[in-house]
């Protein structure tokens, strides 16, 4: 596969290069219809190379749309995550706190919450209105990346004053694979996303002003309390930006709005849960971090998924170096663009995945857009940059249908196999614990007694003791798991403890298997 984009890559590269060298060739003097074309050449070329471009964000943008819709009425979970926050916000909706878990806990629910309060208060009204369901949450996720595109362009048009630039720019954004294969998700990264897109247009278009830049820290906290790692990237361009296009004044200004409430209020929730905030929003997400994880995603970033796109980067980034070649974009974008790369390595981190690069698509989807309007008027190369923008998306695209949307192809296509596991949630007795499928406890309007990945890997960091719930399981205290059948190699995420799987399979029986998933239930005391 990466073979084959290097190949695609490299002759759409000779192929520019012969054609610029033969339109080089062409004498004036030869007559005068052929100086009609040499003098519209470069305007044919341009427009092909933009109808090319156009062509294959459209498809992008078809993709998007296409997988959402069909995920936003799929009544079952697509992603492990899911059934969190669903939780969480079923506890809001009873007004129970969603900050309960400490180090010394020692029965259930060990409900960790990894993420602040913003995303589930706001499907608070929907569940009070519907009751537990998916929908309401994917919506605001697909909403909010539609918005973050939106923005996207916005902020291009008002550094570059191109629209066309302006609409490149937030149309690349729905392209990414890992945004179209996150965004359907009940998950937090799309709406912070969506408030930090808010954020860099508003500091853009009326950051001079003390408005502006009041309305910028509201939009920033916004995206900061809606997931915590959105405080670096967004609230340190946005700083640069005032700093070096109005004034260092506006720069802290911005700084003091952000971080006085910020930390204000921090400290506020944490007093109130006493001391449960820090823990589930700090301690209890600290994981191993594994530079192979790292290595494997940048492979596939800079490889395969979308190397001209840091080729562009690069240039981009080398060119403002330069006072007389540097765009006014420059300030914000390239801030951005190296911030973005810092928060990317999170990704190494064990458990976590392409949703950590949604800030990096973002500074890509900029990027993209200002360097479109970058050469002004030499059409020539602006039809370039435009044809090898295209080709970019094009390999996107493919990465998006052959990889990222083949997961969740799987569980659209065993509805019913999910409707089964469903039925069997509903008429279980006593506890149900799952892994993949958590997301059918809450759904079924029960307690989530734990999410074995988060429990796992708080045991594994000895935040916690799992003995009372292998004591639990012995005395089967649980009607139902549903434990999703790996294999035994492969880049999958374990998400029991091994003394778990052993109770498991002491205590419990494999009674059924539906598609990768097995169903286990109590042993009679008989029988063992």
């Amino acid at each position: 596969m990466f073979d084959f984009h290097c190949n695609t890559i490299c002759y759409a590269l000779t192929s520019l290069i012969v054609c610029d060298r033969f339109y080089m060739t062409i004498p004036f003097t030869f007559n005068t219809r052929f100086r009609s074309i040499k003098k519209w050449m470069p305007l044919l070329l341009f427009i092909v190379a933009c109808c090319y471009l156009c062509y294959q964000q459209a498809n992008g943008f078809w993709e998007f749309l296409r997988i959402n819709w069909i995920s936003f009425r799929f009544p079952y979970p697509l992603d492990y995550g899911e059934g969190q926050l669903l939780d969480k916000v079923l506890l809001l909706s009873r007004l129970e706190s969603i900050y309960t878990s400490h180090p010394g806990i020692s029965g259930p629910p060990y409900a960790i919450c990894n993420y602040p309060p913003v995303y589930p208060l706001i499907q608070v009204p929907f569940a009070w209105l519907f009751g537990p369901a998916m929908w309401y949450g994917r919506a605001i996720s697909i909403l909010s990346i539609l918005a973050s595109a939106i923005f996207i362009g916005l902020t291009v048009h008002e550094l570059t004053r191109n629209k066309f630039a302006g609409l490149i720019g937030g149309l690349t954004l729905l392209c990414f694979p890992y945004i179209t294969g996150f965004s359907m998700f009940v998950r937090v990264d799309s709406l912070a996303l969506g408030f930090a897109c808010a954020a860099l247009y508003t500091v853009v278009r009326w950051g001079g002003t003390l408005r502006g830049v009041v309305a910028t820290a509201a939009l920033l906290l916004a995206s900061i309390y809606s997931k915590q790692s959105y405080g670096f990237v967004t609230p340190m361009a946005a700083f640069v930006w005032l700093y070096h296009e109005h004034s260092p004044r506006r720069a802290f200004e911005l700084a003091a709005l952000v971080a006085i409430p910020g930390l204000l209020l921090f400290g506020l929730i944490n007093v109130v849960t006493n001391g449960s905030f820090y823990f589930n929003l700090v301690s209890a997400t600290i994981s191993d971090f594994t530079l192979w994880n790292v290595l494997y995603y940048l492979k596939n970033m800079l490889l395969a998924i979308h190397p001209l796109l840091y080729i562009g980067a690069f240039f981009y980034c080398i060119i403002g170096i330069w006072d007389n070649h540097r765009p006014i974009s420059w300030w914000l974008v390239a801030p951005f663009f190296i911030g973005s790369l810092v928060t990317a390595i999170l990704i190494g981190k064990t458990g976590a995945s392409w949703n950590y690069l949604f800030e990096h698509s973002v500074a890509f989807a900029l990027i993209a857009g200002c360097l479109f309007d970058l050469p002004g008027k030499r059409k020539c190369i602006s039809g370039a940059i435009a044809f090898l923008l295209g080709l970019q998306i094009q390999i996107m695209i493919f990465w998006t249908k052959d990889f990222f949307l083949v997961p969740v192809q799987y569980k659209l296509d065993h509805r019913e196999s999910i409707a089964r596991m469903a039925w069997l949630v509903h008429e279980a007795k006593g506890y149900v614990l799952a892994d993949q499928y958590s997301g059918l406890i809450p759904l079924d309007n029960r307690m989530l007694y734990l999410m074995p990945w988060e429990f796992k890997n708080a045991v594994e960091s000895h935040i916690w003791s799992e003995q009372s719930f292998l004591v639990a399981i012995a005395k089967h205290e649980f009607g139902l798991f549903l434990i999703e059948d790996v294999p035994d190699g492969g880049f999958y995420i374990r998400f029991w403890t091994t003394e778990a799987l052993k109770s498991i399979s002491e205590y419990y029986y494999i009674s059924e298997k539906i598609g990768n998933t097995l169903v286990y239930r109590p042993k009679s005391t008989t029988s063992r």
